[in-house]
C-alpha cells in the first residue's frame, strides 16, 4: 500500500494506492467510502476489499473526501459538490498512477450516491454496495441519534451543519444526468429493499444487476472497532464484478 496526497496542492486529498498484483494498466478501482462514523467503522472492510481487488489484478485507490479523514479541510468544510469533484480527482489520479484503461467505481452507502453523482468520465462500471439513492434517506437515519444544538447536528462526533444537510437533501439518484451503462448492486437488506432498488434503477434505461448477499452491515459497529465480522461474500461478489 502506498499512501499519497493528490488533487489541489493547496488543499490535498489523502489516498492509498494498492498496486495490482497482476498485469498493471488493465483495470483499476476507486473506492468511495460512506460519511461520518460509518466511514470509521467500515474502514477495515474497505481496506481488505482493496487488497482482494489488487490480488485479482486491479490497481486500487481509496481516499478521504475533502474535510474528512486525513484530507485537507476541517470537518465542517466538506460538501456533496466538493466530494463528487473529489471522486473525479481520484479517478484521474488512479489513471495517472497506474495507467489503467478502465476504471470501476465502488461506493458504499452515501459513497455509492456520491460515486454515481460524480458522473466521472469513461467509467466502465459502477458498483453500489448497500446504496442510499437519496441523501434525504441518510438524514432520516441519522436524525434520531443526532445531538442538536440550535440548528447544528452532531452525530457521534461528526458535525452536520444546516448547509451540509440542505445539500445532502438535494442529492438524488433520479437527478443524475449521466450514468455508466453497466451498474451492479449488492445489498444486504431484505428482499423488499432489493426490489425497490431494482425498480428505481431500471427506470433509468441502463443495465442493472442486483444481488443479495447475507452479510453484516459493515457501517454499523457491532463489537469493538475493528473486531466485527467481515463480509467475505460481499468481497467475493464485488471482486467478481470488477474483473
Amino acid at each position: 500500500m502506498n499512501p499519497l496526497f493528490f488533487g489541489d496542492p493547496r488543499e490535498p486529498l489523502f489516498g492509498i494506492h494498492t498496486p495490482s498484483q497482476g498485469v498493471a494498466g488493465r483495470r483499476g478501482a476507486v473506492l468511495c467510502p460512506p460519511l461520518g462514523q460509518e466511514a470509521l467503522v467500515s474502514h477495515r472492510s474497505l481496506r481488505i476489499l482493496s487488497e482482494r481487488l489488487a490480488q485479482a489484478g486491479l490497481d486500487v485507490l481509496r481516499f478521504d473526501y475533502y474535510g474528512t479523514g486525513d484530507s485537507a479541510g476541517d470537518n465542517r468544510a466538506g460538501s456533496p459538490d466538493r466530494w463528487t469533484n473529489d471522486v473525479r480527482a481520484a479517478v484521474d489520479k488512479l489513471r495517472e498512477l497506474a495507467g489503467v484503461r478502465q476504471v470501476v467505481l465502488v461506493g458504499l452507502r452515501v459513497g455509492a450516491l456520491l460515486a454515481a453523482a460524480a458522473e466521472a468520465r469513461s467509467i466502465s462500471k459502477l458498483i453500489l454496495w448497500d446504496p442510499l439513492l437519496r441523501g434525504r434517506e441518510y438524514l432520516d437515519e441519522i436524525e434520531p441519534v443526532a445531538n442538536k444544538r440550535d440548528d447544528e447536528w452532531e452525530v457521534l462526533g461528526f458535525p452536520f451543519s444546516p448547509r451540509l444537510r440542505a445539500q445532502l437533501a438535494q442529492l438524488d439518484f433520479a437527478h443524475i444526468q449521466r450514468l455508466p451503462r453497466d451498474i451492479r448492486v449488492v445489498v444486504t437488506q431484505q428482499p423488499i429493499a432489493r426490489e425497490r432498488l431494482r425498480n428505481e434503477l431500471t427506470a433509468r434505461n441502463t443495465r442493472v444487476e442486483i444481488e443479495h448477499v447475507a452479510a453484516p452491515p459493515v457501517w454499523v459497529e457491532e463489537r469493538a472497532l475493528g473486531l466485527g465480522a467481515l463480509p467475505v461474500g460481499i468481497f467475493r461478489q464485488i471482486v467478481g464484478w470488477a474483473q
